[in-house]
């Protein structure tokens, strides 16, 4: 089974999905985690209605590298 995690989130869907766009075709698996509840938790709370882009753990670093992730996160 395959092991998920984050890699970065986002507040607009269109980002999340141009990054995960990115990431698809430079052959790293992923997916958009969040966007279901997004318009709902983004009027709750700021932290609720992040988009999350999950990538599988083995890319982790190559995903980091594509986006232009530096440091822990």
């Amino acid at each position: 089974m395959d092991d998920f995690e984050e890699v970065s989130s986002y507040r607009r869907i269109f980002a999340a999905e141009l990054a995960r766009s990115a990431l698809e075709t430079g052959g790293v698996e992923c997916f958009l985690s969040g966007h279901d509840t997004f318009s709902v938790g983004a009027l709750c709370d700021p932290d609720i209605g992040r988009i999350k882009l999950m990538v599988n753990s083995c890319d982790m670093k190559k995903a980091k590298e594509m986006l232009g992730i530096t440091g822990d996160r």
